[in-house]
């Protein structure tokens, strides 16, 4: 609290960080195996306070790999330039996954991006993700969109309306453009995860197991 009266924002981050990951956790257990878990290492640094040093310049790889100028109201400018940054660190693969939290800014519509098939990937570019902020007061609403975009991290490279014809009341998590509601894995997303070593993550003895029967009935709904 003591940090807070001074003016640093870092508790009150850490709080809408746990509401996010508290909800992204809730469909990545859904996935197969036993699936996965975010560990927020609470570790919140300021850009300009971080390791991490930004160029004014980045390989854009959505226009032919052109060098390009920075662009602050872009959400891809952000990402290129932030993952070059982490392909600099000597300590790079210390950590599965770097995100970065940006204010949402202009008129784009996307609100998060990743490296797909990054995690556990050491000999692919940089593993991370940013996440653009909508509302300031609750983080947590883009969290479907965040829990897609470790999809794309964990294996799923591509999204599920090439391989499916529709997305009734919009529940896919890794259809292109993901409904705030969305909490069903489809079977081709969970089989390239699967798929994807992922082993060299830190795994966890669960003390029980646990109910999805809701997921498994709306997946008969769907994909019967």
């Amino acid at each position: 609290m003591a940090r807070e009266a001074r003016g640093d924002p870092t508790e009150l981050i850490e709080k809408q960080m746990d509401i996010i990951f508290s909800s992204v956790n809730k469909h990545l257990k859904n996935l197969d195996n036993g699936g996965f878990k975010v560990d927020f290492t609470r570790d919140v640094v300021k850009l300009n306070r971080s390791e991490i040093v930004l160029e004014d310049t980045y390989v854009d790889r959505l226009n032919g790999s052109k060098t390009t100028k920075v662009d602050p109201t872009n959400i891809f400018s952000h990402t290129f330039t932030f993952q070059e940054a982490v392909q600099k660190l000597p300590d790079r693969h210390s950590t599965d996954l770097r995100i970065l939290f940006i204010p949402k800014r202009g008129s784009e519509e996307t609100l998060a991006t990743s490296e797909e098939t990054c995690i556990c990937n050491p000999d692919w570019f940089g593993c991370i993700a940013v996440f653009s902020i909508r509302f300031l007061d609750n983080w947590g609403h883009g969290q479907a969109v965040f829990a897609h975009e470790f999809g794309h991290a964990l294996g799923m490279d591509l999204h599920d309306d090439q391989f499916y014809i529709s997305n009734p009341k919009n529940r896919l998590l890794m259809w292109s453009s993901v409904g705030s509601r969305a909490f069903i894995w489809s079977p081709e997303a969970k089989r390239r995860i699967n798929n994807q070593d992922n082993s060299c993550l830190t795994k966890e003895i669960l003390s029980s197991k646990e109910e999805k029967v809701e997921e498994v009935e709306e997946m008969d709904d769907i994909f019967s």
